[in-house]
C-alpha cells in the first residue's frame, strides 16, 4: 500500500510539473527607446530638451493562467537619457538600467494570429551612466545629495503596450 502510494504521489507531482511547465514560456525580448525627460524651468516647459534613441535587451517569461491571460515578467538591460542642444551648448545623459517590468497580458486570437494588450509596473535600478556637458565628460554619481549629481538609482513607473503574436513571435510597442 505505502508503494503504491508513493507511485500516486510521484506522478502527481510529474503530471503537475509537466502541467505547469506547459504554461511556461521563455523567450529574449529586443527593442528600441526613445527616451526623454520633461525638464520645466520656472514653470514653463524646455521644449529644447529632445529624446535620446537607445535600446533595451534581456529574456523574458510568459506564464499563461488561461488561453487569453498570461503574466509576462522580464528582466531587460535598459538605456535611457536625454539630450538637449541650444545654440552653440550641447548636453547628453546616457543611463544604463536593470529593469524588471512586471506586465498582465490579455491576447485575443483572431485566426492566424492574436493581438495583444499588456499593462503593469516596471522596478528598475541604474547601475551605470555618463553626461557630456559641452564636451566635459563623467560618469554619473549616484545619489540624492552631496557629493553627486542628485539622481537617484532607483526607477519606477507603469508600463501599457499592445501588439501582435505570431507563433509565440510577439512585436509590440510599449510606453512606460
Amino acid at each position: 500500500m505505502k508503494i503504491l502510494l508513493r507511485i500516486v504521489v510521484v506522478f502527481m507531482f510529474a503530471s503537475f510539473s509537466f502541467h505547469s511547465f506547459a504554461q511556461l514560456r521563455f523567450g529574449a525580448k529586443v527593442g528600441v527607446n526613445f527616451a526623454k525627460i520633461r525638464a520645466v524651468y520656472d514653470g514653463d516647459n524646455d521644449n529644447d530638451v529632445k529624446a535620446l534613441t537607445s535600446f533595451a535587451i534581456g529574456g523574458t517569461a510568459d506564464y499563461a493562467l488561461s488561453d487569453a491571460l498570461s503574466i509576462q515578467p522580464s528582466l531587460l538591460f535598459s538605456g535611457k537619457g536625454f539630450k538637449y542642444k541650444e545654440d552653440d551648448y550641447k548636453f547628453l545623459m546616457k543611463l544604463y538600467y536593470l529593469e524588471l517590468p512586471i506586465n498582465v497580458v490579455y491576447k485575443y486570437d483572431i485566426g492566424v494570429l492574436k493581438i495583444y494588450g499588456a499593462a503593469g509596473p516596471y522596478f528598475g535600478f541604474a547601475i551605470g551612466g555618463t553626461w557630456d556637458d559641452d564636451g566635459d565628460k563623467d560618469k554619473i554619481k549616484f545619489g540624492d545629495g552631496n557629493n553627486d549629481d542628485n539622481i537617484k538609482r532607483g526607477d519606477f513607473g507603469l508600463n501599457i503596450g499592445a501588439g501582435v503574436e505570431v507563433n509565440s513571435f510577439q512585436i509590440g510597442l510599449n510606453y512606460g
